[in-house]
């Protein structure tokens, strides 16, 4: 999954913006962790759904301004995890 995110992650959310409202989906911008609805993704990078992007997704939630309970719902949608 690792190697297929590299290679078409950007098309697979692309489409992904035209078909999908509704849940955010975890990015960085400017360094900091966000959710964006998928239609509304400028520029940010999406996190991967890799054991690495949601150990970048927990590392970045310590910090993160977003809301635990919004984090959580995150986690939960991208990575079908619990944030520790």
């Amino acid at each position: 999954l690792t190697e297929a995110w590299e290679l078409a992650g950007d098309v697979v959310m692309e489409m992904l913006g035209s078909a999908w409202s509704g849940p955010r989906v975890p990015a960085v911008r400017d360094g900091r962790l966000v959710l964006v609805e998928a239609k509304h993704l400028r520029g940010e990078r999406v996190l991967a759904p890799t054991l690495a992007g949601w150990a970048e997704f927990v590392a970045l939630a310590e910090e993160s301004q977003v809301p635990k309970q919004e984090l959580r719902a995150g986690g939960s949608l991208w990575w079908e995890r619990r944030l520790p």
